[in-house]
């Protein structure tokens, strides 16, 4: 899916303002427009986003569903969050809501990567690497947190002069 289903307008995008490539960091960012709750191929809710920073057009694709190896996944909550939006079922499936965010505003983390499609291919770019929460400014997890395994308890050996608890270290 692009914005040009969806009337993003690629000619009156190359004669907008010279684009300036942004350094790595976290920038204040605005909503001009968002699309959503969309479905992809591999049928996972998305959210298209188009986001100015710094003066500079961001566009930035949000998903939430199931990877490939089976695992949850969601990137759409932590947008909402950093937007300070908790909206309910209702509203989620309703496009009405998503066109709503246009002009809200964040905090979102900003990185460089290599433009691989279109007419700037090969190019520099930034893109959105997360957002940030407004009152800590930490960033969230895409991913659900895993705990770590239960350590083991080892027997003591009595061949060693030592006991568990007299370890040097």
């Amino acid at each position: 899916m692009s914005f040009r289903n969806t009337g993003y307008d690629e000619e009156a995008a190359s004669k907008a303002p010279a684009f300036q490539l942004l350094d790595e960091g976290d920038y204040p960012f605005s909503i001009i427009e968002c699309i959503g709750l969309l479905v992809t191929d591999g049928l996972a809710d998305m959210v298209q986003l188009k986001l100015s920073v710094e003066g500079n057009t961001i566009f930035d694709n949000r998903c939430a569903g199931v990877s490939s190896k089976g695992q949850d996944y969601d990137m759409i909550s932590p947008f909402l969050k950093a937007i300070d939006e908790r909206p309910g079922p209702k509203e989620v499936g309703s496009d009405k809501y998503w066109s709503s965010l246009k002009g809200k505003k964040g905090t979102c983390h900003v990185i460089q990567h290599e433009i691989e499609q279109g007419k700037l291919a090969g190019k520099m770019g930034n893109k959105v690497s997360y957002y940030l929460i407004p009152r800590t400014g930490a960033p969230l997890p895409t991913t659900p947190k895993q705990t770590p395994p239960a350590r083991r308890q080892v027997p003591h050996d009595p061949d060693l002069d030592t006991a568990a608890d007299d370890i040097p270290f």
